[in-house]
């Protein structure tokens, strides 16, 4: 039984490989981008939809939400929780768990921010924690009026408490409430979430007790044995709600979906990744398979030379595919290293990843890459293997002899057509993609730098709360202002519609859609908002009572009133039904652009209308004349003896806002620009390559033109006209493929801008200049040789 490829083959391909050491490495770099971008993609999506917990059972835990018209999958109400906890036959148990911030009161008269897992106390049976000491919350720990107690991780045990058993049983001061350490959890444990302490959840009310019941919750089930998601969500549908009278839109549906999975939506956002990505790896494979295609057909001579010998077919494309694996090979496992790469910088990249969620390729991800190897191979190895040996190589050789052009060629014009379309669509969709992340990420020029201090508060604030809060943090030294707002800078509030009143006193402009943020006095001071026009809030706008009014942004301004002054106009916030029962807002202020939006500047259009008498989470800006750093522990302080209630979390400078995404949108941004400098790179040598060698095959033949009497000019207008009118049709093909990349990448992943007219005209020069050059060099080296030495070079 003889072997597929002998020894002595696999050396021969290493010495072809290493003979051109040029081509094969740009054919490894650009495969192993390929690979390992689309490795990323599937790794993504598989860690995203297709987790689980990991322990026993894991996969019957499943999470319950409310899905309307409205308001897709939002967190269940306490209503319904109840009921179906006490009548439901679809679960052996229903829980809920969430995670938030406390503060912790250290001896020392310090506070140290913790954070603080929630979950129902009869969950723990269910679950798979065992306590190092101590015990798990008991059912009593839910009741109303149950002594407050806490349960600590081994690592805070550890680092806080220096391991000592005596812990058990003392008290800790916890945001303002006294709890008895009943139990020390191991560090494994991670449900919800990887919190430092877990305190009960309230059967009745799902709160932490003396913490309020703003902490955004989780409900889930375990689903019985024999029944699966549709299963529940089936028997859910008997506790939806109808939809209230004259309000569209407001039927709910309870579901129960994957405790680790995502809707659709999500589902379709990480389809649409993986399939970018894919595309990107197939442009890839397509521009390598030109490269081999062009280093085969010149290598006709020698196959035709083995043919001649009595190599069969079999053994010359066998010889040409083994040389192409053996650099898919070594590319797929450096496209695997540099997966992982990626991944370890995009894990460091995103904060709270979810503790399920393992962002290393798994064996199904493996497999997918095998399977990859095998169909790159094939297409770029291959393919061209058995169109160039299908040709009659002896009669190539012969045709070679007089300098002719075997007829093989013909489909390298229909080859560069493709090759420059997929370039361009591809070069255009990573451009714009790349431009769209990086507008996440500038600079806004009205925010000031290193001045404000911000912070959330969760729990409900009533106006004297609020202005309580206010008072005290504007009391401390150095504070310059400071406000309140329902969202900071860049965190993109709610579009909510609205409707402008007509200039001339008719009816009302049709309906449009701006961020709307509440804000308290003080704040649009505290973050560098100045009136361009008209004035900013006061504290009177606040109060019961007064004029309904509205600052508006000068892209706001700009946009729906063009030249006119907005001060004095009126707007109306419409209301979910649309019932026109929203007050008539009286625009007192125009600000400059403050980050209502980040990324596309222009649906940046923002409103900011004074906050309401009660309000939850407030987000709150501190603007010193000191460094602003230091407030952090006086605003703990002020906070706790004010509202022991509520949490302050995510201190930080205003200018760290959203850092994260933008650090992980800035890397994809430099991702998608290096990928295009790769594939325009690609695209240019393959393309010169098969030119070149398809002008340079026409040697002979530009030999006799000239010698009949054809004029110089009118050759090079005769190569080069041809070839411009591929590139063309290939440009105007990839245009139209990349305006749709971009339309579908708009739907399924983030706005993106207009492809414009820049974009594509830059690419197309590029292709366009490489394309001229492979054809006009060998063409003017033709010309350049005297008839009778080209006729006579054979």
């Amino acid at each position: 039984m003889t072997r597929w490829f002998t020894a002595s083959e696999v050396r021969l391909a290493l010495r072809l490989i290493v003979k051109q050491p040029v081509l094969s490495i740009t054919i490894v770099v650009a495969l192993a981008t390929g690979v390992g971008l689309a490795t990323v993609g599937f790794t993504l999506r598989d860690a995203v939809l297709n987790g689980s917990l990991p322990f026993a059972n894991g996969d019957r835990f499943v999470r319950l939400v409310l899905h309307s018209e409205a308001e897709d999958n939002v967190e269940l109400d306490l209503e319904a929780y109840h009921a179906i906890r006490d009548t439901s036959k679809s679960f052996a148990h229903l829980g809920a768990a969430g995670d938030a911030a406390f503060a912790l009161e250290n001896p020392d008269g310090t506070i140290e921010t913790i954070s603080v897992g929630l979950l129902t106390p009869r969950s723990f049976r269910f679950l798979p924690a065992v306590p190092m000491s101590g015990r798990l919350f008991a059912a009593a720990d839910g009741d109303a009026g149950a002594e407050p107690v806490v349960l600590l991780r081994e690592s805070l045990w550890r680092r806080r408490f220096d391991a000592s058993p005596a812990i058990l049983g003392r008290p800790i001061q916890l945001s303002g409430v006294t709890r008895t350490v009943v139990g020390i959890l191991p560090d494994s444990f991670k449900l919800p979430s990887a919190g430092e302490m877990w305190v009960p959840l309230d059967e009745a009310t799902l709160a932490g007790r003396a913490h309020g019941s703003n902490a955004s919750l989780t409900v889930f089930g375990i689903l019985r044995d024999g029944l699966d998601v549709d299963g529940a969500t089936a028997e859910l549908s008997a506790y939806s709600r109808p939809e209230r009278q004259g309000r569209p839109g407001t039927a709910t549906s309870v579901r129960a979906l994957p405790f680790t999975g995502d809707d659709a939506t999500t589902d379709m956002v990480m389809s649409g990744l993986v399939a970018v990505l894919v595309l990107v790896l197939l442009v890839v494979a397509s521009n390598i398979a030109s490269l081999v295609f062009a280093r085969t057909w010149a290598r006709s001579t020698e196959l035709a030379v083995r043919t001649a010998l009595g190599a069969g077919r079999s053994r010359i494309v066998g010889q040409l595919v083994l040389e192409v694996g053996l650099l898919v090979a070594t590319a797929s496992v450096l496209g695997i290293g540099f997966a992982r790469i990626v991944l370890a910088y995009l894990v460091g990249m995103i904060s709270d990843v979810p503790f399920w969620m393992t962002f290393d390729p798994t064996i199904r991800t493996m497999g997918f890459v095998v399977v990859l190897t095998l169909m790159v191979s094939a297409v770029a190895g291959l393919a061209p293997a058995i169109q160039v040996t299908g040709t009659n190589l002896i009669g190539a050789l012969h045709a070679q002899g007089r300098g002719t052009t075997p007829g093989g060629l013909a489909s390298v014009g229909r080859v560069l057509v493709i090759e420059v379309a997929l370039a361009v669509a591809l070069l255009n969709a990573a451009i714009v993609t790349a431009r769209t992340f990086r507008s996440y990420i500038d600079e806004i020029p009205a925010l000031p730098k290193g001045q404000v201090l911000t912070a959330r508060l969760s729990g409900t604030h009533s106006n004297e709360t609020r202005d309580r809060l206010l008072a005290g943090i504007r009391a401390l030294p150095g504070v310059v202002s400071a406000g309140a707002a329902s969202h900071l800078p860049r965190l993109d509030p709610m579009a909510v519609p609205f409707a402008t009143e007509s200039i001339d006193g008719g009816a009302p402009s049709e309906t449009a859609s701006a961020p709307v943020t509440e804000v308290s006095d003080g704040f649009l001071e505290s973050i560098g908002g100045r009136s361009l026009a008209g004035r900013l809030f006061t504290s009177h706008d606040s109060l019961p009572g007064a004029a309904p009014v509205a600052v508006v942004n000068q892209l706001f301004a700009a946009r729906f009133f063009a030249d006119r002054s907005p001060i004095g106009r009126r707007l109306k916030l419409l209301p979910a039904d649309a019932g026109g029962t929203a007050p008539w807002r009286e625009i007192v202020g125009v600000v400059p652009d403050l980050g209502v939006s980040a990324g596309d500047r222009s649906r940046g259009t923002g409103v900011y209308i004074p906050l309401p008498a009660r309000t939850s989470s407030l987000s709150v800006a501190i603007r010193s004349a000191r460094n602003p750093n230091t407030l952090a522990g006086p605003l703990r302080k002020i906070v706790a003896e004010i509202d022991s209630s509520a949490d302050v979390r995510g201190i930080r400078l205003l200018e760290d806002v959203g850092r994260e995404q933008r650090s992980f949108l800035s890397g994809m941004a430099a991702a998608m620009m290096a990928l295009g400098a790769i594939a325009l790179l690609l695209a240019v040598v393959s393309i010169y390559a098969l030119l070149s060698f398809l002008v340079t095959r026409r040697t002979r033949e530009i030999g006799i033109r000239v010698a009949l009497g054809a004029r110089r000019a009118h050759v090079l207008a005769m190569v080069c006209g041809r070839t411009f009118a591929l590139v063309t049709a290939g440009a105007a093909l990839g245009t139209i493929l990349g305006v749709w990349i971009a339309g579908f990448q708009s739907v399924m992943l983030i706005r993106m801008p207009d492809v414009g007219v820049a974009t594509p005209l830059i690419v197309i020069g590029a292709l366009a200049a490489a394309s001229i050059a492979a054809a006009w060099l060998p063409a003017a080296r033709a010309l350049s040789n005297r008839p009778a030495q080209t006729l006579n070079s054979d």
